[in-house]
């Protein structure tokens, strides 16, 4: 079993390092959490720097939608630059897939929620062919996992937020609250006055205490320079 620590800027080092390495214990931001995910639910084999090519490939889905369609809201753009506008469309198509939709043709849905999805279609119209497929994004993969979650166990046992649960993107807060779901797994959520009371007595600690203290006058800090801040 495994405790992490997630927070939206873990994925660079955390600082101050564990004195000796800790085994079931992961400090981890938006990409380490994914990965280790992945690796527990059995969805590993996604490339992280493959965005170059799904860029490539949606501006290939747009050259085809386009011969369908050459009126498409975003016809002049594609024509003025072609990669920067199927970079954007792509932006927002993983976007949408964060939020929940399923991109899903139905009567008088607004003109560029229709094109995105007529968009996606022709990417599940020829899904044998790998040429014809959209490599899958962090938003892909984050669904991928959302679904794994509802069917098997995952070997997280707590899970602490570095920042409260309220102020995660939505499909994080989505994720932590599926993770927490399961029998055995503890999310704990916390509170910026308390979690300032609480803290150790370091530069760190300090420095917490002093931006939840009330208004006023303050009396200077004196740095103890162990590393913590």
């Amino acid at each position: 079993m495994t405790d992490i620590c997630f927070g939206p800027d873990l994925d660079d080092r955390v600082i101050p390092t564990p004195p000796t390495p800790q085994g079931g214990f992961l400090f981890a931001g938006p990409k380490k959490l994914l990965a280790f995910l992945e690796s527990a639910l059995g969805l590993t084999g996604h490339p992280n720097n493959n965005d170059y090519l799904r860029i490539e490939q949606y501006r290939q889905a747009l050259l085809r939608h386009l011969e369908q369609c050459p009126d498409a809201f975003y016809a002049a753009s594609f024509v003025a630059d072609q990669f920067a506008t199927a970079t954007e469309l792509l932006s927002r198509r993983d976007e949408l897939l964060l939020a929940g939709w399923g991109f899903d043709l139905v009567p008088e849905m607004p003109e560029r929620l229709r094109t995105l999805a007529e968009i996606e279609q022709l990417f599940h119209q020829n899904a044998e062919d790998p040429a014809a497929r959209l490599d899958p994004g962090f938003a892909d993969r984050m669904v991928a996992i959302m679904h794994k979650l509802s069917v098997r166990p995952h070997p997280v046992r707590h899970i602490y937020l570095n920042e409260r649960k309220e102020l995660l993107p939505v499909h994080f807060r989505r994720l932590v609250e599926a993770l927490a779901k399961q029998k055995g797994t503890v999310l704990h959520n916390p509170d910026a006055g308390t979690q300032a009371a609480e803290a150790p007595p370091t530069d760190l600690g300090n420095f917490k205490k002093r931006l939840v203290a009330p208004s006023g006058k303050k009396e200077k800090m004196r740095l103890q320079k162990d590393g913590s801040l």
